[in-house]
C-alpha cells in the first residue's frame, strides 16, 4: 500500500472541511438539502467565495454516484485569471464606504480596508495578531508580510477604534487575546467564511482582492509588492499578466 503524502492528506482534509461548509450554507442560507440541491445553489456557492470552494467537486461527484441528487449536476472547474475583477470605479466607491461609515463596525470595516487596499486575502486578514500592529499619536501600522505598512488618516480610524474598545475581550473567552478579529470560541480567531459573510453587502472579497491587484501590478514593482503585501512573485507576475500589464508596459507609457 503506498503511504499517504502529507499533500494528499491536506487535500483531503480541505476537501471535507469545505463540504462542511458546503452542507451548513444549503441548510443555513436556503433551507436547503441534498435531495432539493440544484445548478444555481452550486453556481452561486462557486461565485460568492474563494476559489477553494470548487473542492466541492469530489462530494458532488459521490453524490451523483449514490443517487443523492441528478446526475446532470456540476462544478465548474477554476482557471487562473477567469475570475471577475471588481473594476476601480467600484474599488474607490468601496474605500469610501469603510473609511468614513461610522454604522459598520470596526472589525468590518478593518478587515474590508486590508481586502480592498492591501489585497489581503481572508485566510490571512483572519489570523493577524496584535502584535502586528503599532499605534501611537501620530500613526498607526501593521505588518502583514514582513514590512510595517501605515495606515493613513482616515484608514487607521476601524484599527484604532477596535484596539480602544477591546473587541469580545470577555475574560472567559478570550484572556490576553493575540487576535485582532477574536472570534465567539474561546481562543479563536474568527473564520474567513465568516468575516466574508460579513462584508458580503459591502464587497464580494474574492472580486474586491482580484481588482485591488490588477491596480496594484500596474502601477508598482511585482518585488515591492511581493515583500511589502506577502505574495510570491510568481503569482503577482500572473495577476500582471491578467491584467495586459506589467510595470515595464506602465513605465515605457509614462516616458511616451
Amino acid at each position: 500500500m503506498s503511504p499517504v503524502t502529507d499533500s494528499a492528506f491536506l487535500r483531503a482534509k480541505q476537501s471535507l472541511t469545505v463540504t462542511i461548509e458546503f452542507c451548513n450554507w444549503l441548510a443555513a442560507e436556503h433551507n436547503t438539502g441534498m435531495d432539493q440541491l440544484t445548478q444555481a445553489h452550486i453556481d452561486l456557492w462557486q461565485s460568492t467565495g474563494p476559489t477553494t470552494r470548487e473542492h466541492i467537486a469530489r462530494f458532488i461527484r459521490w453524490a451523483i454516484k449514490s443517487r443523492l441528487i441528478p446526475a446532470d449536476l456540476e462544478v465548474t472547474p477554476h482557471r487562473r485569471g477567469t475570475a471577475p475583477r471588481m473594476p476601480i470605479t467600484e474599488q474607490n466607491a468601496v474605500i469610501e464606504k469603510v473609511a468614513h461609515q461610522q454604522t459598520l463596525h470596526p472589525r468590518d470595516r478593518l478587515a474590508a480596508i486590508l481586502v480592498i487596499v492591501f489585497a489581503q486575502r481572508m485566510e490571512d486578514v483572519a489570523v493577524l495578531t496584535w502584535d502586528r500592529v503599532t499605534i501611537t499619536a501620530e500613526a498607526a501600522t501593521i505588518t502583514l508580510a514582513d514590512t510595517p505598512i501605515e495606515l493613513p488618516p482616515p484608514l487607521d480610524e476601524p484599527l484604532r477604534a477596535l484596539a480602544a474598545s477591546n473587541y469580545n475581550n470577555q475574560t472567559a473567552a478570550h484572556p490576553n487575546s493575540p487576535w485582532i478579529f477574536r472570534g465567539y470560541r474561546p481562543g479563536m480567531h474568527l473564520t474567513p467564511t465568516h468575516l466574508r459573510n460579513h462584508l458580503r453587502p459591502v464587497l464580494a472579497s474574492l472580486e474586491a482582492r482580484l481588482g485591488t491587484l490588477n491596480e496594484l501590478t500596474q502601477t508598482t514593482p511585482i518585488a515591492i509588492l511581493a515583500e511589502t503585501l506577502g505574495y510570491s512573485p510568481q503569482t503577482l507576475e500572473a495577476h500582471a499578466k491578467a491584467s495586459a500589464s506589467t510595470y515595464s508596459r506602465y513605465i515605457a507609457t509614462r516616458l511616451d
